[in-house]
C-alpha cells in the first residue's frame, strides 16, 4: 500500500495517508479553496478548515504507523460537509435587509445619491434628480438678493458638503437591480 505525509495548518504531527485519502483531501481543500475564492477572509477559513480536519484525523492516531484509508478520509470529510454547499446555503438564507439608504453607481451622473434615494423610495429616478435640482436652484435664486449673496453662497457651500457627506457616508451599490436583490424590494419598472 502506498502512502502519502500531510501536515495539516494547527498540527505538528505527519499524517500518513494512503494515495486515495491523500487526493480525496487535496480534492476536498482544493474545492473549498475555488469556493472560497470571493470571500475576503478565505485563508483564515482555509486554516481553521486544516485545523477542523486535522482535529478529527488525530484520534486515528493510537500508533505511530497507522494510516488513514479512503473510507476514514471519506467519513472525515462527510462530517465535515461541503464549503460550497455551506456558503450558497447562507446566501440563499440570508433575508432580505429591506429597504436602505444607498448609492447606486450603475447610471449615476455624479456620485449615485438620486437614484439611491429613487430605488429607496420606488421613484423613478428622472424626477428624483429634477426635483433635486429644481430645489437647490430656487433657493439659491431666493437667497441671492439677499444681503448681497452671502447666504446664497452659504446655501451652496451648505449644498456641496452634504451632497459629499451622502457619498463619503451612504454604502455603494452596483447597479439598481443589485440594490433590489439585496432590499428584498420588488422592482416596479419606473427607475
Amino acid at each position: 500500500m502506498s502512502t502519502r505525509h500531510m501536515r495539516l495548518t494547527g498540527h505538528s504531527r505527519v499524517f500518513t495517508l494512503t494515495e486515495e485519502a491523500h487526493a480525496d483531501l487535496l480534492d476536498y481543500l482544493t474545492d473549498a479553496r475555488t469556493a472560497l475564492a470571493i470571500e475576503p477572509d478565505a485563508d483564515e477559513t482555509l486554516r481553521d478548515l486544516e485545523a477542523s480536519l486535522g482535529d478529527q484525523l488525530a484520534p486515528l492516531y493510537r500508533e505511530p504507523t497507522d494510516v488513514v484509508d479512503a473510507a476514514q478520509m471519506t467519513a472525515i470529510l462527510d462530517h465535515s460537509g461541503a464549503v460550497v454547499a455551506d456558503l450558497l446555503e447562507k446566501k440563499v438564507a440570508a433575508p432580505p435587509q429591506g429597504p436602505f439608504w444607498a448609492r447606486i453607481v450603475e447610471g449615476k451622473y455624479l456620485g449615485g445619491v438620486c437614484l439611491g434615494i429613487a430605488a429607496r423610495g420606488g421613484f423613478n429616478a428622472a424626477w428624483v434628480r429634477g426635483i433635486a435640482g429644481a430645489v437647490v436652484f430656487l433657493i439659491a435664486g431666493i437667497l441671492a438678493p439677499l444681503a448681497e449673496g452671502i447666504p446664497m453662497l452659504l446655501f451652496l457651500a451648505a449644498t456641496v458638503i452634504g451632497y459629499l457627506l451622502l457619498l463619503l457616508l451612504l454604502p455603494s451599490v452596483a447597479s439598481a437591480t443589485e440594490y433590489q436583490r439585496v432590499s428584498g424590494r420588488p422592482r416596479d419598472g419606473n427607475d
